[in-house]
């Protein structure tokens, strides 16, 4: 009997179907993006970073290509506009590539991510917001003010 069942199971995990499509090892987790009127720079969990010139339309697409694997934008953490539509990016970020509501918006150049870690950004922004000195900076707060702002401004 012992040995029927650990033939069993034997057989059960040789012919579990087992491929690597949507394994982990096959994408691309991207952490953090900016957007600039020139650039784009995306960097990844496993600290890989690309820059690139495109349109927010092709730049999933395009980082595709250049890396040679799919992005995946679920679990991003960090967005930086710097001169661009702010409105437009963040729509279709949250509507088209499905990222997180909760993930941290800031203003600045686009070479913040050249320059310092994702997690000291929205570690810094996240206290800054603790202590009541920014506003909520997640992409739905942020694009609620961008929006309640162009509104008011037309009503002058």
């Amino acid at each position: 009997m012992k040995k029927l069942t650990a033939l069993s199971f034997i057989m059960m995990i040789l012919f579990t179907g087992c491929n690597s499509a949507g394994q982990v090892y096959t994408r691309n987790y991207l952490r953090s993006i900016s957007f600039d009127s020139e650039n784009i720079i995306m960097t990844f969990f496993n600290d890989d970073m690309i820059k690139f010139s495109s349109d927010i339309k092709n730049a999933k697409q395009s980082a595709e290509e250049i890396t040679g694997r799919e992005i995946f934008t679920g679990h991003t953490e960090l967005v930086v506009l710097n001169n661009c539509d702010e409105i437009s990016i963040l729509a279709f970020l949250l509507n088209e590539w499905k990222v997180s509501p909760d993930c941290t918006v800031i203003f600045d150049s686009g070479d913040i991510l050249e320059k310092k870690d994702t997690d000291d950004i929205t570690g810094t922004v996240k206290i800054l917001e603790k202590e009541n000195k920014i506003d909520k900076s997640d992409i739905v707060s942020t694009l609620s003010r961008l929006i309640n702002h162009v509104n008011s401004s037309r009503k002058l």
